[in-house]
């Protein structure tokens, strides 16, 4: 399986949207690299489905890409965090330049094992909110 940025519970504190989460909870202003560079976030419990489906289904020598297939900037992943955690801080791009975008295609993973990633980018922002998981 070829994994795109896994977030939810027990997620590494370390990737940015840890980072934006506990800057946006501990600091006064969200301040990261570059905000144009584009990621495919993917929720936990989406990835284990995946994972589940390729152990069910015997496809020998398969590579599968398991993200959303959506790509999300950095600026507007923290647009999005803000606005589900209603806390709005200045934002700071010390980088301007160099943005790269990652999006992994997943058309093939989503009809071979007739699978596809459930929990949206907002949806998963709201449950890390709710259960208080990154504080």
């Amino acid at each position: 399986l070829r994994l795109s940025n896994i977030y939810g519970p027990g997620m590494s504190k370390k990737n940015i949207l840890s980072n934006i989460i506990r800057k946006l909870n501990n600091e006064k202003e969200i301040k990261v690299n570059n905000g144009f560079s584009i990621r495919d976030f993917i929720w936990v419990d989406d990835v284990i489905d995946a994972i589940i489906k390729v152990i069910e289904i015997d496809l020998n020598k398969s590579i599968f890409n398991v993200g959303s297939g959506y790509g999300i900037s950095i600026k507007e992943l923290i647009n999005n965090i803000q606005s589900v955690y209603e806390k709005y801080l200045p934002v700071i791009f010390e980088n301007e330049e160099g943005s790269s975008s990652i999006i992994l295609d997943i058309n093939d993973t989503k009809s071979r094992l007739k699978w596809e990633p459930k929990v949206s980018i907002k949806e998963g922002l709201s449950i890390i909110k709710y259960r208080k998981l990154y504080l």
